[in-house]
C-alpha cells in the first residue's frame, strides 16, 4: 500500500512539472520544491499567491524571492541543414511579499510574477530562412527572440472564522509585456540584390482579477484548501 501511494504521489509531482507552460509555481521556495501543490498549506508571505485564507495565523513578515530562469533549447530541421541550439540567457524573477496579522484578521501585498519566459536564437544559425538559393545568401545578423512577462500587484485580506476554517481574496492587477523579434521578408533592393527585413514588435497591457481561498484544518495530519 505504501508503494502505491508513492508511486502515485510521484505521477502527480510529474503531472505538475511538465504541465507548466509559461506559468512560474515559483513564489516561495517551498512551493517551488513541492511542484506548486501548496495550497492546503500556503504557511508562509505566498500565500498571497497559493492562497490567501493561508495568511491567518502567521507571523507578520516580509519575504523576498528571486528566481532566475535559464531555457536550454534546440530547432533542428533536417531539410534545411538546421541545427541551433538556444542563446544563453538568464531571466530574473523578483518576487516580495509582506503580511500582517491583527486578530482574526490577516492583510498582505504582493509583487511578484507569475509567469514569464524567453528564448532567443543566434541569426547566423537560422540565415537559411532569409536566404534565396544561388542568389542572395541570407543576413545573418536576423534577431530571433520572443520574451513575455507578467508582473502581479496584489492586495489580500483573510478572515479566521473558527480555529479551523478561515477565508481569504486578493485582487490581481496584472501588467504583462510581450516582445518579438523574427525574419519577416527578403526583397530585391533595386540595386541587383536582396535584402531581408526584421519584424519587431513590443506590447504590453494590464489585466485585473480576483483569487479566492478558503482554508480548513480537518484534523492535525489533514488539511484542506
Amino acid at each position: 500500500m505504501r508503494k502505491f501511494l508513492l508511486l502515485f504521489s510521484l505521477l502527480l509531482l510529474s503531472a505538475s512539472i511538465f504541465a507548466n507552460g509559461l506559468s512560474l509555481n515559483s513564489p516561495g521556495p517551498r512551493a517551488l520544491a513541492m511542484g506548486g501543490a501548496f495550497i492546503a498549506v500556503a504557511s508562509d508571505g505566498s500565500a498571497i499567491y497559493w492562497n490567501p485564507a493561508g495568511l491567518c495565523g502567521q507571523d507578520n513578515g516580509i519575504k523576498a524571492i528571486l528566481t532566475d530562469i535559464i531555457p536550454i533549447g534546440n530547432y533542428s530541421n533536417e531539410d534545411f541543414g538546421i541545427d541551433a541550439d538556444t542563446e544563453v540567457n538568464h531571466y530574473f524573477n523578483p518576487n516580495i511579499f509582506f503580511n500582517y496579522t491583527m486578530n482574526k484578521f490577516a492583510f498582505g501585498f504582493g509583487l511578484y510574477v507569475p509567469a514569464g519566459l524567453g528564448t532567443e536564437y543566434d541569426g547566423a544559425d537560422l540565415q537559411i530562412f532569409s536566404a534565396i538559393p544561388g542568389a542572395y545568401a541570407g543576413d545573418p545578423d536576423m534577431q530571433y527572440m520572443s520574451k513575455i512577462g507578467v508582473v502581479n500587484f496584489s492586495p489580500a485580506v483573510a478572515y479566521q472564522l473558527t480555529d479551523k476554517l478561515s477565508f481569504g481574496v486578493a485582487a490581481n492587477i496584472y501588467y504583462a509585456m510581450f516582445d518579438l523579434k523574427r525574419f519577416a521578408a527578403t526583397i530585391p533592393n533595386g540595386q541587383g540584390g536582396f535584402t531581408s527585413f526584421q519584424y519587431s514588435e513590443e506590447s504590453t497591457g494590464m489585466g485585473y482579477g480576483a483569487t479566492f481561498g478558503i482554508l480548513y484544518q480537518a484534523s492535525e495530519m489533514v488539511k484542506l484548501g
